[in-house]
């Protein structure tokens, strides 16, 4: 009980934290991809091989930013905004501010993700992801 109500309230913290944020990010959104509905709430959420954290040191370890943008973002807060295909893979990549610029092939390095599911079938799922970077 005292952990369906942990989880419960964690849920309702991250969607409201969801939706307080889309709105940086409405330039990037889709509806669809390949004809299939993008979710942004599921039964069971992707998930990254070995936990959120392993995807964040893999994020840190992979991405490859501008040495021009350092300068311009001393500590910042990014918002990376992608969807979870059907197989598990990236798709719909875009960062807030969308000024960064930043290798884009790094991305194939983390599809390492587990689909989500809504009634038992695979679906997309778009994921909001803040990232604090720390330039140094």
């Amino acid at each position: 009980m005292r952990l369906f109500l942990i989880l419960s309230i964690f849920l309702f913290c991250s969607i409201n934290y969801i939706f307080s944020q889309s709105h940086k990010l409405a330039f990037c959104e889709l509806d669809s991809i390949d004809g299939q509905p993008i979710y942004l709430i599921v039964e069971e959420s992707p998930e990254y091989k070995n936990g959120i954290s392993q995807f964040y040191k893999d994020f840190n370890k992979n991405i490859r930013f501008s040495k021009i943008e350092n300068s311009d973002f001393p500590d910042s807060k990014i918002y990376l905004s992608f969807v979870i295909d059907r197989k598990g893979k990236i798709r719909n990549l875009c960062f807030y501010p969308s000024t960064l610029n930043f290798d884009k092939n790094f991305i194939n390095k983390l599809n390492k993700w587990k689909a989500g599911r809504e009634r038992e079938k695979k679906v997309n799922v778009r994921m909001l992801i803040p990232i604090r970077i720390r330039w140094k």
